[in-house]
């Protein structure tokens, strides 16, 4: 079920974020895609990553983005303390930073591989993202729910 709702809030903000970025960009994007959330990862290198595949159906490539969160975030939403790093407002920025390189990735295939995929394109677009984020009824949900204790039943 939480993974179904990243899934969802990626996609959501995703899609909706899309016409806005290719107006700016360019006029159309190279490729088009879904993300998918592969869920929470052990890592000490990173709190977010994404990670792209290309599939080819004759001449027609489909990118395809999986979008995978460290596992300290969800500890940190069951309530267990992983520190500042991992909290909530880290969350969301993670979130809209990964969003940022997705939506970047539209325009270039070889996007992440460049020298710099955190050039000034990819923060504007993770700042406005992260505000919009916000916004979200999903997120503000979320942060209503970290407010509330957790009643462990034994």
């Amino acid at each position: 079920m939480l993974q179904d709702f990243f899934e969802h809030t990626i996609n959501k903000v995703y899609q909706n974020c899309r016409a806005l970025v290719f107006f700016f960009i360019a006029p159309l994007p190279t490729f088009s895609s879904y993300i998918k959330f592969g869920g929470w990862e052990m890592s000490y290198n990173w709190k977010g990553v994404t990670k792209p595949s290309l599939e080819r159906v004759g001449s027609i490539e489909i990118i395809t983005k999986t979008v995978y969160l460290n596992h300290k975030y969800v500890l940190q939403l069951m309530g267990v303390n992983t520190g500042e790093v991992y909290s909530f407002p880290h969350l969301v920025r993670t979130i809209a930073h990964e969003i940022a390189h997705c939506l970047l990735l539209d325009y270039d295939s070889k996007y992440l591989y460049i020298d710099n995929p955190h050039n000034q394109w990819h923060q504007l677009l993770t700042n406005q993202l992260e505000l919009y984020l916000w916004t979200l009824p999903e997120i503000q949900e979320l942060a209503q729910l970290q407010e509330k204790p957790i009643t462990v039943l034994f």
